[in-house]
């Protein structure tokens, strides 16, 4: 099984939002650093991200709402996800370059030519392509996917010391375990973290 993997160096994240902010801007660069933003930042799947509309972050008097209430379409589940300051940062900058103001549009809208006026999302495919496009300008080698800002959401998380429970009903999991695969924590991490521990 090929199995996507987070990007665990904080030089790399900083080198991928660097990629996608590089001058010349360009008419996508807002919206591609809300995908990135969004991804790393909430752990919400690829399909959830692309589905998101104008009104699912903002209301109706154009004020950024304070959480993302969703149905995630993989497990039907209802998730309030707060909107956190690098993601309402984004989310600001997005919303000044596009002008965006019809609640009914999608966030991630298709913008190439030919497809402009059309309301649809960009692809999962197109998603992918320009992570692994973002990644591998970063030097990433490792295998990448949509899944890997998913990851990137954990991992992080993990290593800020919040505990797996919360990360686990963070992600949607069933379980710590699945978080804890998911994450890719072995049981020599898991031993390394309690050498010294005593009570």
């Amino acid at each position: 099984m090929n199995v996507v993997q987070p990007i665990r160096s904080e030089a790399t994240i900083r080198a991928i939002k660097g990629i996608i902010t590089k001058k010349p801007i360009k008419a996508n660069t807002s919206r591609n650093l809300l995908l990135w933003v969004l991804g790393t930042n909430t752990g919400l799947r690829i399909s959830d991200i692309l589905a998101l509309k104008l009104k699912d972050v903002q209301d109706n008097k154009g004020n950024i709402r304070e959480s993302l209430e969703i149905t995630e379409k993989k497990t039907k589940r209802p998730r309030d996800i707060d909107i956190r300051p690098p993601v309402k940062s984004a989310l600001e900058h997005f919303l000044k370059d596009t002008g965006v103001y019809d609640l009914n549009e999608y966030l991630f809208k298709d913008r190439r030519k030919g497809k402009k006026d059309i309301n649809k999302p960009i692809s999962r495919v197109r998603a992918w392509q320009m992570i692994n496009d973002w990644a591998r300008k970063a030097g990433v080698t490792h295998k990448i996917g949509t899944h890997t800002l998913r990851k990137v959401f954990g991992s992080y998380a993990f290593k800020a010391g919040i505990p797996l429970i919360y990360i686990s009903e963070e992600l949607g999991h069933r379980n710590v375990e699945v978080t804890k695969r998911y994450l890719g924590i072995t049981a020599d991490e898991t031993r390394k973290a309690f050498k010294n521990f005593a009570v």
